[in-house]
């Protein structure tokens, strides 16, 4: 039970610190967060969890408690001069409701180093099917007092050349798909190729994948690009693919499972299933259809958004560090204020992180 209960420990953390870094996105130095009981009954957690959230804060100078003032956001009003950055995210907000989606961390960790760098993030969600998007970003270009903008997920180069006219620093983060004379930071391009890897190693030949995607149509160019890369290396092991190992997972459970009853249904059957998300779904119908992750059938994760950590057994995946994303993009920002201006790309760090969702079918053979 220690382990179980240490990540559910370090779950409920991160998800206090999440919600507090939104808090103190929306607020001026000076302002009162939410009390410690509004904090436990908005995040579901625990006074622990909230404690120590604050206390991660506490230790960057960012928060501080004043009588009859409550939890207040430290610092100094930081007012022209540059100092204020539009962060635009142009791209669905659900993606921003996952407790441990990877654009929430990602919004934290930017939150965190744009204040000790000394300078404000300003928060707008402009999804990209918003009909009123246009007039949207002319309002947030218009504002005199930014210092420049960063774009999470821009779908086109229009969206990035309306803001370059500004003259003013643009940094594209996670364009879908990367975008071509734009200073981005990206997914690493070699993602796919850890995980299939990793399943070789460990004796698999049958790997199925099962893509975010609800169907082809509604499939984004990153996701049809991970799903050509899947082909590509099964090409390459000399590996043949069953027509039923790569499909869209879809966002619905029901859609999950029609996807896994079609796969088991038509032999040859899969040892091994990457998956993008939905770990918990993932894991609930393999135990309906007979399979247990680890146990007679391998499981391994894009971590995307949600944390894989978080199931059991603990998903072999592959992340990105929100921390070294955020760094970059500070990086290419601040590059870009002292007047280099020219198109960059930068991938973010990926690591995989083996868990017990992965069995040598070699060994068990």
């Amino acid at each position: 039970m220690g382990k179980i209960d240490r990540k559910l420990s370090l779950e409920r953390q991160n998800k206090a610190r999440v919600y507090i870094g939104h808090c103190l996105a929306k607020l001026q130095p000076g302002e009162s967060l939410p009390s410690l009981r509004e904090m436990i009954q908005a995040t579901e957690t625990s006074r622990l969890a909230v404690s120590q959230a604050l206390d991660y804060y506490k230790n960057l100078n960012m928060v501080e408690v004043k009588p009859r003032s409550g939890i207040v956001k430290c610092g100094s009003c930081i007012e022209g001069n540059g100092r204020i950055v539009d962060l635009i995210a142009c791209h669905e907000t659900g993606y921003f409701t996952a407790n441990s989606g990877f654009c929430n961390e990602l919004l934290t960790s930017l939150y965190v180093m744009a204040s000790v760098k000394g300078y404000a993030l300003r928060m707008h969600q402009i999804p990209a099917d918003d009909a009123e998007s246009i007039c949207k970003y002319q309002s947030i270009r218009e504002a005199a007092d930014s210092g420049g903008y960063i774009l999470l997920m821009p779908r086109v180069r229009e969206v990035v050349r309306f803001f370059e006219a500004s003259g003013k620093p643009v940094v594209c983060a996670f364009p879908q798909p990367a975008l071509r004379d734009v200073r981005q930071v990206a997914d690493s391009s070699g993602i796919m190729k850890i995980l299939v890897d990793h399943l070789v190693e460990n004796g698999h030949r049958n790997i199925a994948y099962l893509a975010g995607f609800e169907d082809e149509w509604n499939e984004s160019l990153t996701a049809l690009g991970r799903r050509l890369e899947y082909y590509r290396l099964m090409a390459e092991h000399g590996f043949q693919v069953n027509p039923c190992w790569c499909s869209g997972s879809g966002e619905t459970y029901a859609k999950l499972d029609k996807t896994l009853e079609i796969m088991f249904a038509n032999p040859p059957l899969p040892t091994a299933i990457i998956t993008v998300n939905y770990i918990t779904n993932l894991y609930q119908l393999l135990d309906k259809y007979g399979y247990r992750p680890g146990e007679n059938i391998s499981v391994a994760a894009i971590e995307c958004c949600n944390d894989p950590t978080n199931a059991m057994p603990g998903v072999s995946a592959v992340r990105n560090s929100r921390e070294e994303a955020a760094a970059l993009i500070w990086q290419l920002f601040e590059e870009q204020s002292r007047g280099d201006n020219s198109p960059r790309l930068c991938e973010t760090p990926t690591v995989l992180i083996p868990g017990n969702s992965v069995i040598n079918i070699k060994i068990n053979h």
